[in-house]
């Protein structure tokens, strides 16, 4: 599990440094992402032109929250399943913004490090129907 938290900690560490070439190894080139602007991207490329670089430039403070993390092992442990809350701010504004998480980790093939085979960003659900 502590393999699994140091990746959350290195990809939201990536991501308020606004370095999205160097996340991009977190992940598997063929991910699949629903993000919070991206409806659903198919591989790495994809992933960082319609949502990271969209998305990374107007935020600071990204970060995770553990208080509420879920992490399921496969009884082999080579995938995961993580569920977190996330919170950052706008640049443009200040205004806190607030959401929710679900990845697939897999074990990459050369190494004991995780890639996200899928990733789920969404914001906070505003309870309006």
């Amino acid at each position: 599990m502590q393999s699994v938290i140091s990746w959350l900690e290195s990809f939201a560490a990536l991501v308020r440094a606004r370095a999205p070439q160097q996340a991009e190894a977190l992940f598997a080139e063929d991910v699949v992402a629903f993000g919070t602007v991206a409806d659903i991207a198919r591989g790495r490329r994809q992933l960082r032109a319609e949502q990271w670089d969209q998305v990374w430039p107007a935020t600071r403070g990204f970060r995770f929250h553990d208080e509420d993390l879920r992490v399921i092992l496969s009884p082999d442990g080579l995938m995961s399943m993580v569920n977190a809350h996330w919170s950052s701010e706008s640049v443009q504004t200040g205004a806190l913004r607030t959401g929710r998480v679900t990845l697939v980790l897999r074990r990459a093939d050369t190494a004991a490090d995780w890639q996200a085979v899928h990733s789920h960003f969404s914001r906070t659900p505003s309870g309006q129907i």
